[in-house]
């Protein structure tokens, strides 16, 4: 939201449409860093069912075989 405002209000500061761009001297939320986890090979072949048809070439890799791509039905 904050990159939003600050290209927008940069545009409008260019056009003379505002006196001067407020989001520049704005401090941008910190962002947080929420905690992922990677699809068990039984949630990824269930995305992939619930997708096909949809994008036929996507696929996963598991994390307890990198090497391997779990891809659904062609």
């Amino acid at each position: 939201m904050h990159a939003v405002l600050r290209v927008a209000l940069a545009d409008a500061e260019r056009m003379d449409l505002v006196a001067r761009n407020v989001a520049k001297a704005a401090k941008p939320p910190a962002l947080g860093r929420a905690e992922r986890r990677a699809l068990t090979p039984g949630e990824a072949k269930t995305l992939l069912s619930v997708l096909s048809g949809d994008r036929p070439e996507i696929g996963a890799s598991t994390p307890r075989q990198p090497g391997c791509l779990v891809s659904g039905p062609a």
